[in-house]
């Protein structure tokens, strides 16, 4: 690890508890952008990444890679702090604002994740999903470069370790999702999800959307939420966004 690098890390474990102590809200208004400010974009404030130039006033020439890197770091420290203030009550609003979403829907197919490290809970919004009719589905990695596949899910379903450390089901069907609750990092106000850098993701959305009509939900806490983030041209945008705080649509945000 580099000396910048090492520092940053430093930096943000001393913010982690200086900034729960100072607390945040996280309050939806119309769109994204009317959201106060949230983890991400205080800790962007306070601690500087190693050479990031989608921080404009810095003008430093970097790569895009190093771009999404340097959001990266700062995405996991915000995740990490929000986690840490709202991991007890988040699942259980989620599972709510998700059944409203799929409310007087047919069954359908809907793909979530089983968590790892800080990312918010989707598992009581799989069970309630589950319960109301719709089949569940969790992402299953192929390999580098490869799309995802998505394999069913049941609640008491025999679980093994995956790619990562995400658990996937040991058997079930391989399904399509209409419907996907994608985990990410950080996402912007343009409906941009920033993930761990495989692309699985883009890949998959890509694949899905030149199939049929999918609809892409970024699930996070609200204090992931970032201005903007470096963006590439395979990047898939999330048709909305799905928080503690509510839900808001790409198409109602403008």
């Amino acid at each position: 690890m580099s000396v910048a690098g090492a520092v940053f890390r430093v930096g943000a474990s001393i913010l982690v508890a200086l900034l729960i102590f100072e607390g945040a809200s996280s309050v939806f208004g119309p769109g994204l952008s009317h959201l106060v400010p949230t983890w991400f974009t205080r800790l962007s404030r306070i601690i500087k990444p190693p050479r990031s130039r989608w921080a404009r006033h810095w003008n430093i020439n970097m790569t895009l890679a190093e771009d999404k890197d340097a959001a990266r770091k700062l995405g996991f420290a915000a995740r990490a702090i929000a986690h840490a203030a709202e991991r007890e009550t988040a699942p259980a609003k989620v599972a709510a604002l998700a059944l409203e979403l799929m409310q007087g829907e047919a069954p359908t197919v809907v793909s979530t994740y089983l968590p790892i490290r800080t990312e918010i809970d989707p598992r009581p919004a799989m069970q309630a999903l589950h319960a109301a009719g719709h089949k569940i589905c969790v992402p299953v990695i192929q390999g580098a470069g490869l799309a995802l596949k998505f394999r069913e899910w049941e609640p008491g379903c025999t679980l093994q370790p995956g790619p990562f450390g995400a658990a996937v089901p040991v058997g079930g069907d391989w399904l399509e999702p209409q419907v996907l609750l994608c985990p990410l990092v950080a996402f912007d106000d343009e409906f941009y999800r920033l993930g761990y850098g495989g692309g699985f993701y883009d890949r998959s959305l890509e694949r899905l959307r030149a199939m049929h009509p999918v609809r892409a939900i970024g699930l996070a806490y609200a204090g992931q939420r970032a201005a903007n983030l470096p963006r590439e041209a395979t990047d898939q945008p999330m048709d909305a966004m799905l928080t503690e705080a509510g839900l808001v649509w790409r198409s109602l945000a403008k």
